[in-house]
């Protein structure tokens, strides 16, 4: 719902960049925030459905107040 780019770096051995996103995900449209998400993906990657990047990493985490209320 909530994404920001955080950075976005030249990997020369690949010729390509590296993109890190930070994504906060929401449950409803007046909730607390749901998930953070942080995620590193290469363009251009191999071939897939949706385009040519690979999913270098993938994080996702509760925050504090979600998982103090589990």
């Amino acid at each position: 719902m909530d994404e920001k780019i955080e950075s976005i770096t030249f990997n020369e051995q690949e010729d390509s960049y590296d993109v890190t996103l930070h994504v906060i995900g929401f449950e409803g449209a007046n909730d607390q925030p749901y998930n953070f998400i942080r995620m590193v993906i290469r363009i251009p990657g191999r071939e897939n459905n949706t385009g040519y990047y690979d999913v270098i990493s993938y994080k996702n985490h509760l925050p504090d107040k979600v998982k103090n209320s589990i």
